[in-house]
């Protein structure tokens, strides 16, 4: 323990549940409250209610911190634990609303942004969460009483998949290796036969597929399935897929008819669009991704998210490109990834 810790003397019982906590949390508690003994004791209290999975009463006692944030090493522990006791309820928006405060301040604790970069690589939004990996990442590296190498080589592991997706093959194969020769971990080799599917190193790609049999047969088939569709190039994410010029036109005539629902932001003319748009595209499996905003002109403007996805982006290439004039005297349109 540092030699300027407050608990220095106090009790063996506090002393002990402190150590506890900061061999758990380290980097983010270590440097919070250093001054404020007062502080200290409600986070303690706070923590253990926690670890007793109590979130919402440790909220009761992490919301009497606010008024001792002076520092920004203060704010993002009360951010960073305020957003641990959602993640412990699994309210998914709520922790990351306060990880994203708590990462507004820079600290050196890898677990928001690997939580956070594992939810934005879920839900498609892969420049988010190759960011926030890299800050994990980066204070994994450090060589510290708390390093792990397990964890470290899983997030490099995860940034490879995310690369992946993200067609950034290059920098993805130089990920992959730098996580293998930190350690090699389960769930491993399915990335890497992914990758080097989708780089068409076909050989490699499947001595990789061969190994992550030996370690899971139910990824083993899920991981086949999806090399062998990059391979074949009938996979959406890497090649592009055919898409029905009825189906667009038939797509602006019913958009065109609703638009006045959709200049109000009706949200049922929104969902409209979704289902529509899964008509055209019924290769994403996820929903479609829209951001409205104003034109200096007044025009509504909706950018399409493509995922990152080739077909995708193929597709709403073509449905931008067949929109009827009549459509974009009072709309615009973008791709955004």
């Amino acid at each position: 323990m540092s030699e300027n810790n407050i608990f220095e003397n106090a009790g063996e019982k506090l002393l002990h549940s402190w150590e506890v906590h900061r061999q758990a949390f380290g980097p983010i508690l270590e440097p919070a409250f250093q001054e404020n003994k007062e502080a200290r004791i409600h986070l303690l209290a706070a923590l253990n209610l926690l670890s007793r999975k109590e979130a919402e009463k440790s909220r009761e006692k992490l919301i009497l911190l606010k008024e001792y944030c002076n520092y920004d090493e203060d704010k993002a522990a009360y951010n960073f634990f305020m957003g641990l006791s959602f993640d412990i309820m699994g309210l998914k928006d709520q922790m990351v609303k306060w990880y994203e405060k708590a990462n507004e301040y820079e600290h050196n604790f890898y677990l928001p942004y690997l939580k956070l970069a594992k939810v934005y690589h879920t839900e498609a939004f892969f420049d988010s969460a190759e960011r926030n990996y890299l800050k994990a990442i980066k204070c994994l590296e450090v060589r510290n009483e708390y390093f792990d190498a397990h964890i470290l080589s899983s997030a490099l592991t995860n940034l490879t998949s995310c690369l992946t997706m993200m067609h950034k093959l290059s920098l993805a194969e130089k990920t992959l290796e730098k996580a293998e020769s930190t350690l090699v971990i389960k769930g491993q080799c399915a990335t890497a036969s992914i990758l080097y599917a989708a780089m068409g190193k076909k050989e490699i790609s499947e001595n990789y597929l061969l190994k992550a049999k030996e370690e899971s047969n139910s990824l083993y088939m899920l991981t086949k399935k999806m090399t062998e569709d990059i391979q074949n190039k009938i996979h959406p994410h890497f090649s592009p897929c055919s898409v029905s010029e009825i189906h667009i036109e038939k797509f602006w005539l019913e958009f065109y008819n609703k638009k006045e629902d959709i200049k109000k932001l009706d949200k049922e003319a929104f969902d409209f669009i979704k289902i529509k748009l899964k008509e055209i595209f019924p290769f994403i499996e996820r929903d479609m991704r829209m951001i409205v905003t104003k034109t200096k002109e007044g025009k509504m403007k909706i950018a399409f998210s493509d995922f990152y996805t080739v077909s995708l982006n193929f597709g709403l290439k073509m449905l931008l490109g067949l929109c009827p004039d009549k459509v974009l005297d009072e709309f615009e349109f973008d791709i955004k990834r």
